[in-house]
């Protein structure tokens, strides 16, 4: 049985879908970093996994302080729900744009892009807003404050989940894309 959340989540996938739909192929096709151009330019470009990592992992720590903020104001049952739906939408629009500017193959491509990186990403988001709804939780019904040890090892190791997402994305995805532009 489908849940309420995951109707949500599901109607905020079509959303981006329908927002995509009526964007119009010039947006989708000219200011999108999935067609046929970027790729073949993704191509026959060496990437630096190391320059690439500092940007990505200062743009991933923007979204995860979004995120804790974001934390702080919406309980941790509807965070996981809020931001899934805006991941879901943002995946829409992204589908949408792929599949218009590459055709089928832009799935693929699509999914490619996300890996293995959306995996820890994901982990993480998930795990957050769980350990958000207990210390809401803990702190509305007693049990009293955790230990402030307890919570460092905790947001350390949300840490290293979104390191280990970053170093997939900046090490590990470029050798993932690279083989598929090459096969397709």
């Amino acid at each position: 049985m489908v849940k309420k959340k995951e109707w949500i989540i599901l109607l905020a996938f079509f959303a981006g879908v329908l927002l995509a739909n009526i964007s119009g192929k010039e947006l989708l096709s000219n200011y999108g970093i999935l067609n046929a151009y970027y790729l073949n330019q993704f191509s026959r470009e060496n990437i630096d996994s190391d320059r690439l990592f500092c940007l990505v992992l200062m743009e991933r720590i923007k979204g995860g302080l979004l995120i804790v903020i974001l934390g702080r104001w919406i309980k941790g049952e509807h965070l996981f729900v809020a931001m899934e739906s805006i991941l879901g939408a943002a995946f829409g629009f992204l589908m949408v744009a792929s599949i218009s500017n590459l055709g089928m193959a832009g799935i693929l491509i699509l999914l490619v892009a996300t890996m293995p990186q959306w995996i820890f990403y994901q982990i993480d988001l998930f795990l957050y807003a769980k350990y958000r709804r207990e210390s809401q939780y803990q702190s509305r019904y007693g049990g009293g404050k955790k230990e402030g040890l307890s919570d460092l090892v905790i947001w350390m190791f949300f840490l290293i989940l979104l390191l280990l997402g970053v170093m997939g994305e900046s090490y590990v995805n470029p050798f993932f894309m690279e083989t598929i532009i090459k096969i397709l």
